[in-house]
């Protein structure tokens, strides 16, 4: 489901949540020369937020199809992962990168290196036939590290390591095709989690951080443009002939499906609550100083409707 979403859902959501008028006419160059501090990435987080969401309800939907028909494309999906990958185009952007939580370790011949950036989680994605190529952003925003394991026997591990103010600790750890990993593994990533939390001197002071590179493309964490129809089409054939798109998504192609099944209508009936949600929850919440800027845009955000102090927006 969520390759599902990303692949085949996002792209209209995305276009249709920027042909909002709150997004629109959003004078980011000014607003960037009055001292925001990176404004694409708050625009990024919110499309973010407003997708996870979203998908939520994306799911529900797809949810009313029999699960022995979900049960079973989600198995010929992992089995057909790599087939899909090598015939969706390449990707025109190079993605987010973040530091690493550590420099490559050995424990009992077993190698633990850190990915750090969204192609490399597609690679590993790739090569062990799981899903791990779109935890991005929860590298990014939600603490999590993905770690690529090898043995000295060449077997191969993925593990997602979660981490807090006090410790590290292991939130999954998967073979190839999500299968579970050797007794070996296990042990070598227990002795991982005890020496990093007790000698934190081995992590990163850093670690997680994005790497900002400058000039900054602006791609809502999506790694193709989304004004290229063809590559939308490409992606939609590749699903169809590797024979996973569930009944609410089937189609000839990719336009004909946005229009048989709806989409369009479905996202545009959800996007304004949704948004409307997402942008109180940031001004409650985080995001202050860049939320601050965009207030003195009395368009932006329809629950403030006009400009006010940074400070009144927050109290209200």
């Amino acid at each position: 489901l969520n390759a599902l979403f990303k692949d085949l859902i996002y792209p209209e959501l995305v276009r249709q949540l920027l042909l909002m008028p709150q997004l629109l006419n959003l004078p980011f160059e000014q607003m960037q020369k009055m001292g925001a501090n990176d404004i694409n990435d708050l625009v990024d987080n919110l499309i973010s937020d407003i997708a996870s969401e979203f998908k939520k309800q994306f799911n529900l939907v797809i949810a009313y199809s029999k699960v022995n028909l979900l049960m079973s494309l989600q198995e010929r999906w992992h089995r057909n992962i790599t087939v899909i990958q090598a015939n969706k185009p390449i990707e025109t952007y190079n993605g987010d990168e973040w530091h690493a939580l550590f420099k490559d370790l050995t424990i009992d011949k077993v190698t633990f290196s850190c990915l750090t950036s969204s192609n490399q989680l597609h690679v590993e994605g790739d090569e062990m036939e799981h899903c791990v190529g779109g935890y991005s952003y929860e590298c990014l925003y939600h603490h999590s590290h993905i770690i690529k394991i090898k043995t000295e026997s060449g077997e191969r591990a993925t593990l997602q390591l979660n981490m807090n103010e006090n410790d590290i600790s292991i939130k999954q750890n998967r073979s190839k095709r999500n299968k579970s990993v050797s007794k070996e593994i296990i042990n070598a990533t227990d002795k991982l989690i005890e020496l990093l939390n007790k000698n934190k001197n081995l992590l990163n002071p850093k670690r997680g951080a994005k790497i900002v590179k400058k000039p900054r493309v602006v791609h809502y964490k999506y790694p193709y443009p989304f004004s290229d129809e063809t590559i939308q089409e490409q992606i939609y054939q590749a699903y169809k002939n590797a024979k996973v798109l569930p009944t609410a998504l089937e189609a000839n192609n990719y336009k004909e499906m946005l229009e048989k099944h709806k989409i369009i209508e479905f996202i545009q009936d959800r996007l304004p609550g949704i948004y409307q949600n997402k942008m109180l929850e940031y001004l409650r919440c985080h995001h202050y100083h860049e939320v601050a800027i965009f207030l003195q845009y009395k368009d932006y955000c329809p629950v403030i409707g006009a400009p006010r102090s940074f400070r009144a927006a927050i109290h209200e």
